[in-house]
């Protein structure tokens, strides 16, 4: 990565400088000596290339097994005609459209040198041939080696490889391969959920491996076994890790030594609250234990069944209390739930959203709005509303006019084929993000206007930095060091230093706004 920013800001001037940091890279990168798969040293061009051609060769070779096809016999069908005449009609012109501008436009090319911007600069001109060609494809015909051709290339995984185990083979493919196999992807994307069993969480869209692991932390807990600490650490992890992000922020290595002028805690604010942009570890956790919270409260895995038939299998999500000898990750998502679940809105499709627990008028769960009344009634949207018309008679205990005013004035229609949606109401398309989930969760600040404007991308981190910590008078200024040390010495400014000039004590008031040379300075703008 920091190659790949060297050379993006070096690049635009075409200087020597650039050239030179290119040929580097290319000599870095270069194999001149190398075991083979015997572990023989081996020299020259031909040579090198011969070993690595035997070594992956042997290494992706696919073995001799004898196929039985008779165990498909008692698999359940579950891809219908209809899936596979989707996954098998040639595409659209719009749909290829949709595939190719999804591309990197800065990704690697293949063997015929064609990027990815290539296709989406010139898509007006091209597009009528790719469609010709992907739809050939579609109908039959057998691709061209030209078009599967790729670039296989070795990278490193070390510095200074000393075998093919050190270096990871990659296949850079032509763009147009890229875009039949995302058509062909994005097709699969609909059908592998009902294809791939629940309990496999890799290569499925909406499916995390994390759940497998907090499943299995729920069976161990089940058993009366020592949980496992890895997805929830105790808060004095946290602390640890950033007293030792503290030390390198302030001196650059991890053992320190550098006083710390500002904590970690004043630190990880946002630029536009005072802070340094950072983020505190336990506002972080809490964001992904929110994240928890809304697969748990919004989607169907089995580690969402598990915990729904371990611990509400009579009382709604929203209303159950943690008990001692439950798990730490129902614990921790139990402690974020209230700010968590209000900001999840359901629009209503087939009503099987909770009457009374759910948000689904945006005015928060209706049982909040009744007053000196104890609400423990599961009911659905469906089972209230009846042929159009709300059914208050099936309430217990029977709604508010104050609530039955609300429901009146919102529009509901239900579809038995369409499921209720969640909405998070923390962003704009609805859809959940780790980076809202921080925004609600942490302790935030007052806007602070002045350090809102030092921050900036075109300015230099280091130059920001010292501007922030002038203005915060965080410099270690001799008033400051007097005061903070305890030293008694004679203070004066350095600038100051000259003909005619008063020197003042070094603050950071006279060294950048009232003293001789900042004075100067300031009379140019």
């Amino acid at each position: 990565m920091c190659d790949l920013l060297d050379v993006t800001f070096y690049k635009v001037t075409n200087s020597t400088f650039f050239h030179n940091v290119i040929k580097d890279k290319n000599k870095r990168l270069s194999i001149h000596k190398i075991k083979d798969q015997d572990g023989n040293w081996v020299e020259g061009t031909t040579q090198v290339a011969t070993a690595a051609v035997n070594y992956f060769s042997n290494l992706f070779k696919a073995e001799d097994i004898d196929e039985n096809n008779d165990i498909f016999n008692v698999i359940d069908r579950v891809v219908t005609r209809e899936d596979n005449i989707s996954l098998t009609s040639p595409p659209s012109i719009q749909e290829l459209k949709d595939v190719v501008f999804s591309i990197d436009p800065d990704s690697a090319p293949g063997p015929d040198g064609l990027s990815g911007k290539f296709y989406q600069s010139a898509w007006p001109i091209i597009a009528s041939d790719v469609h010709a060609a992907i739809n050939s494809f579609f109908q039959g015909a057998t691709l061209p080696k030209f078009f599967t051709h790729t670039c296989i290339v070795m990278l490193p995984k070390v510095n200074f490889p000393q075998d093919f185990s050190d270096i990871r083979p990659i296949s850079l493919c032509n763009t147009s391969s890229k875009i039949l196999a995302k058509v062909i992807n994005s097709r699969f994307s609909g059908i592998l959920p009902r294809i791939i069993s629940q309990n496999q969480s890799g290569f499925v869209k909406g499916r995390a491996i994390t759940e497998n692991i907090l499943l299995a932390q729920e069976i161990v807990n089940n058993i009366n076994k020592p949980n496992v600490g890895a997805i929830h650490p105790p808060k004095g992890i946290f602390d640890l890790i950033e007293t030792y992000l503290t030390k390198f922020f302030w001196s650059g290595n991890e053992e320190g030594g550098k006083y710390h002028w500002i904590s970690w805690d004043n630190l990880s604010y946002p630029y536009r609250e005072g802070g340094s942009n950072f983020r505190k570890l336990e506002d972080i956790y809490k964001a992904f234990t929110a994240k928890q919270w809304w697969k748990f409260r919004t989607s169907n895995s089995l580690w969402v069944n598990f915990l729904k038939a371990k611990y509400c299998i009579n009382d709604h999500p929203t209303t159950i209390q943690w008990k001692p000898g439950q798990s730490h990750s129902w614990k921790a998502m139990l402690k974020i739930r209230s700010e968590v679940d209000s900001k999840i809105w359901w629009r209503v499709r087939e009503g099987n959203v909770d009457f009374w627990f759910d948000n689904w008028t945006k005015q928060g769960p209706l049982w909040s709005l009744m007053e000196d009344v104890i609400v423990d009634q599961h009911i659905s949207i469906r089972e209230v509303y009846r042929q159009s018309q709300w059914d208050w008679n099936v309430l217990h205990p029977y709604p508010s006019e104050q609530i039955k005013d609300l429901i009146r004035k919102y529009t509901i229609s239900l579809n038995n084929n369409t499921k209720d949606v969640p909405f998070w109401t923390e962003t704009e398309s609805g859809t959940f993000s780790i980076s809202s989930a921080w925004n609600l969760l942490r302790q935030k600040r007052l806007f602070a206007p002045i350090d809102a404007k030092l921050w900036h991308k075109d300015v230099p981190y280091k130059m920001s930095c010292v501007a922030w910590r002038a203005i915060h008078c965080r410099m270690p200024t001799d008033d400051k060091v007097a005061k903070k040390f305890k030293i008694n010495f004679v203070s004066k400014c350095f600038c100051c230093i000259g003909a005619g000039m008063k020197t003042g004590m070094e603050t950071a008031e006279h060294l950048f706004c009232s003293g001789h040379f900042a004075q100067l300075l300031w009379s140019s703008f």
